[in-house]
């Protein structure tokens, strides 16, 4: 996952239901890391 971030600038780590997501990227915001919530394009 790393060399995939390292080369195409970002990676998928986990798809699912909106709202355990957002408690994901909060839990990683808070260890100082980048996240993003996207939609999924198939909506």
């Amino acid at each position: 996952m790393m060399l995939q971030v390292h080369h195409e600038g970002r990676s998928i780590v986990w798809t699912g239901e909106r709202e355990p997501a957002e408690n994901y990227v909060y839990t990683l915001q808070q260890w100082q890391l980048q996240a993003i919530l996207e939609r999924n394009g198939e909506d």
